[in-house]
């Protein structure tokens, strides 16, 4: 079992930006600005998860839509709409909420 990788997607202006470690580009960038967030964990397990399983998550989770990729694998997505500027302490927290919903998704995968 490990972590597939992730992927940290900010909209900047026009401007794309991606990076693999979300933290450091964070704080390089000014979260006013943003457009919005795209955060993806993938997840390789060495079986494929069942369908339910990711539809057990998406009906009762509030952060993050599961799915499943060609290969079998859990992703877990994370978008954030940040369109006119949303205030540091609120993109932090966007933040606190996804590593809690990471945590949580890991435990129902069995990760």
């Amino acid at each position: 079992m490990k972590a597939l990788f992730q992927i940290f997607t900010a909209i900047v202006g026009m401007t794309l930006v991606q990076g693999s470690i979300a933290g450091e580009l964070i704080d390089a960038t000014d979260p006013e600005k943003l457009v919005s967030v795209i955060q993806e964990l993938g997840y390789e397990l060495g079986e494929t998860v069942n369908l339910e399983l990711i539809n057990g998550w998406n009906k009762k989770a509030l952060v993050g839509r599961a799915y499943l990729d060609d290969d079998g694998s859990p992703w877990l997505e994370y978008v954030v709409n940040t369109y006119s500027g949303v205030s540091r302490e609120n993109f932090e927290d966007t933040f606190d909420w996804w590593e809690a919903s990471v945590d949580d998704f890991e435990d129902h995968i069995g990760y």
